[in-house]
């Protein structure tokens, strides 16, 4: 989906695993960083309506092939976890 709105190669072979690098979605450019689930950081800078223009070209591209939206939740366990973060106390 990813290589859909983008010219940049986000292949395997073109974008390892675990690397980071600038490239552009909608117009935008985001530093991508290729994880099991894919990250982008638009940086303040470009935080004028750029984050809802990435939103728009990825929904697009992802709901013909099932893409839904998940909530900020998944940070508080697998997120969390993958990332090696030290699980938070809960009341």
């Amino acid at each position: 989906m990813l290589q859909a709105v983008t010219s940049d190669d986000v292949s395997h072979a073109g974008f390892g695993f675990g690397s980071c690098r600038e490239i552009e979605i909608g117009g935008v450019t985001v530093l991508a960083s290729a994880s099991p689930t894919w990250a982008s950081w638009l940086g303040t800078a470009r935080a004028h309506g750029a984050g809802a223009r990435v939103w728009d070209t990825l929904w697009d591209a992802g709901v013909p092939h099932g893409l839904v939206p998940v909530g900020i939740g998944v940070y508080g366990t697998k997120g969390r976890l993958e990332k090696g973060y030290a699980p938070t106390a809960t009341s």
